[in-house]
């Protein structure tokens, strides 16, 4: 995609998630408005690049759900929250809390080709019906990744292999960076902290210190041990 149209595109969110921020009635509600409306836009441009119709993926489908996954400080709130929500307490949510945890400190901890290789699904994979528990929230990093080959997903997913050549349209990536770019700027402007996280991380610290939000809010980095690097 043209450079100047990727310009547009984040600058276009970095002023969204301003003007959300001026108009909602709490910081909770700003940063929930302010990831929905990231998500949803690039959902949309999104289906208009043709190759769309192409795309693997479908429901149930979820061989390369066995990796790492990153976000930004924003997603991570907005995933939590939504699990507290949508999720009632009791043995699934013990499970994913436990599961999550799990992850973070073990197959996270590995590079994103060996995290692969373990088969080991994400902790948020149903896997009676293979459909993921937080796909309506789910973060860029999972958002944009489509393939095109279906075959090149599931061989190496069997075969617990870290030689993953999946096939994949760059435009689509492209729009998501720019989205997601403007989405970070956006809150960077409203004196948020910005890194990229890993997930599973993230969310268990998330579940066990209740001052999280309120720490962020202050410009604080409760998920600083979160970062990407930092594993």
């Amino acid at each position: 995609m043209e450079k100047t149209t990727l310009e547009e595109i984040s600058n276009y969110q970095r002023q969204t998630v301003g003007e959300i921020f001026s108009t909602a009635n709490s910081p909770i509600k700003a940063v929930i408005l302010s990831v929905e409306d990231a998500h949803q836009w690039f959902d949309k441009l999104r289906k208009k690049l043709s190759s769309f119709k192409h795309i693997a993926c479908t429901m149930g489908c979820s061989w390369c759900c066995n990796q790492r996954v990153s976000l930004s400080y924003a997603e991570a709130f907005n995933i939590g929250w939504y699990i507290d929500k949508h999720i009632p307490s009791g043995t699934l949510k013990d499970q994913i809390i436990s599961d999550t945890k799990a992850r973070w400190q073990t197959e996270d901890r590995l590079d994103s080709p060996s995290r692969f290789a373990t088969g080991i699904p994400c902790p948020f994979l149903n896997r009676e019906q293979d459909l993921c528990l937080i796909h309506a929230v789910r973060p860029f990093s999972c958002r944009w990744y489509e393939s095109l080959d279906e075959m090149a997903c599931k061989k190496p997913a069997l075969e617990n292999s870290s030689e993953l050549n999946i096939p994949y349209d760059p435009r689509i990536q492209q729009l998501a960076e720019a989205v997601e770019e403007g989405m970070l700027l956006g809150f960077q402007d409203q004196g948020f902290s910005n890194d990229i996280l890993l997930m599973t991380g993230a969310l268990t610290i998330f579940w066990s210190d209740k001052n999280c939000f309120s720490n962020w809010c202050a410009k604080g980095q409760p998920f600083k041990n979160s970062q990407v690097g930092n594993e």
